[in-house]
């Protein structure tokens, strides 16, 4: 799905990854994207998808509640590292997408989330904090 502003400036394409596809397949698709000013954000609520981190990606989780929450793919820096906001539901983190409050990020340091695999790309705010 392709989510665009009212004045045209920014263009974001929703991908659910619903079918298998290798990290160099959708990091190609991912750079075509970009070179057509389309900023993506892939999304999976597979355990594991192989690809997320290789390109603006999030893992999403069912909550206690039934919604959606971001279980992978965002993070905020706390001053002493990197850190899963705890609980951000997919409508919440789909708003800081489009109002630019956070964007893709490739962190200098590692992640230091024990449960966590090291991403090589993740969703953060830019110089806030999320869920503050």
């Amino acid at each position: 799905m392709l989510a665009t502003d009212p004045a045209g400036t920014w263009r974001i394409a929703l991908e659910a990854q619903l079918s298998p596809i290798t990290a160099p397949d959708i990091t190609a698709r991912t750079k075509r994207m970009r070179e057509d000013g389309v900023t993506p954000c892939w999304f999976s609520d597979r355990p594991r998808p192989p690809w997320l981190g290789a390109v603006p990606s999030v893992r999403l989780a069912t909550a206690d509640s039934g919604g959606l929450v971001v279980a992978e793919g965002l993070m905020k820096f706390t001053g002493g590292g990197w850190a899963v906001p705890p609980g951000v539901n997919l409508t919440d983190s789909l708003r800081w997408v489009f109002t630019g409050k956070v964007l893709p990020h490739a962190p200098r340091t590692k992640l230091r989330c024990p449960l966590l695999r090291q991403l090589e790309q993740v969703w953060t705010a830019v110089r806030a904090r999320i869920g503050r």
